[in-house]
């Protein structure tokens, strides 16, 4: 690939990220707090058959951690695809 298509996919791809995180702080930031909240899941356990309002409000929540995990992911995965030089990115990528 030319330098100038090579640039000009780095310019947009960096743009693109920070429609997904401002940062890499952002990102971590985010990551950490989902690693701080998962274990919220564990009041559902053995009581999802309670009632129908139980098994949807741990469906929810856990449709909403598989949904910022899936931000987490392509953020880190696209960071590191940006730039292979660098491998603090994709360290971040296999976090």
């Amino acid at each position: 690939m030319p330098r100038a298509a090579t640039a000009r996919r780095r310019r947009t791809s960096s743009s693109e990220l920070t429609e997904i995180y401002p940062s890499d702080a952002a990102w971590r930031t985010a990551k950490d707090k989902l690693s701080a909240d998962l274990p919220t899941l564990h009041r559902f356990q053995g009581k999802l058959a309670a009632s129908a309002a139980s098994l949807a409000d741990a469906l929810d929540l856990q449709a909403g951690f598989s949904k910022q995990l899936a931000r987490l992911y392509s953020y880190a995965s696209l960071e590191a695809d940006q730039d292979t030089r660098d491998s603090g990115h994709e360290a971040c990528a296999r976090r």
